[in-house]
């Protein structure tokens, strides 16, 4: 079986056991506009055409597009959290 081509590129350890809030991406600084999913690359926005949601790590840093975490939530051992504590 031919590995994921975006666990290849994406990040591994660092994410295993990870919790996360799904949630709207708002722009935060005049430098920063968007995101990108950490596996697949897809721009999380406020811009039409780009998506406008995903999970992101709850120190903030790192998003991943509902397609991506949905196909490794297993794999990683990710959980959800309505807010954060």
């Amino acid at each position: 079986m031919e590995e994921d081509w975006r666990l290849v590129i994406g990040p591994d350890e660092y994410l295993n056991k990870a919790k996360f809030i799904f949630k709207e991406y708002k722009k935060i600084t005049m430098d920063s506009d968007h995101e990108h999913c950490v596996y697949c690359f897809s721009k999380i926005s406020e811009y039409d055409g780009d998506l406008h949601r995903g999970y992101c790590t709850i120190d903030g840093i790192s998003w991943i597009c509902p397609n991506c975490f949905n196909d490794f939530k297993d794999k990683f051992q990710w959980e959800v959290v309505d807010k954060l504590d």
